[in-house]
């Protein structure tokens, strides 16, 4: 209930961002590795242009979502390109066009350590 609140907060208007969040976090936290969980708060970091916290929790979120991965792709390209890792959006832009990648060996993983 907490993720589906979050999402709605988030993607209907008036949208209410933090209190997404709020929610989002919630949800993570009783279950860390629930890949809807994860993907709901990075689409919210999106929203909020906290570009790797975004990624972080969209990398995470992709291999346990694969009927979203299209979507999720797009959103790791469009964060991945505000943090000026040019290389690494348009290979997911491309995975986002073609809708799936699951075993493209030229994804990295997000390691963090850059500054939003």
């Amino acid at each position: 209930a907490l993720n589906n609140l979050a999402y709605l907060y988030a993607h209907v208007e008036p949208q209410r961002l933090p209190v997404a969040l709020e929610l989002a976090n919630r949800a993570v936290v009783l279950s860390p590795q629930n890949s809807h969980y994860l993907e709901t708060r990075g689409q919210i970091f999106l929203l909020l242009e906290r570009w790797t916290a975004a990624i972080e929790d969209l990398s995470l979120a992709l291999n346990g979502l694969p009927d979203n991965e299209s979507e999720i792709h797009q959103a790791l390209a469009l964060a991945l390109g505000r943090i000026g890792q040019s290389e690494q959006a348009q290979l997911h832009a491309e995975a986002a066009k073609r809708g799936s990648t699951n075993h493209n060996p030229h994804l990295l993983p997000f390691r963090g350590g850059l500054s939003e």
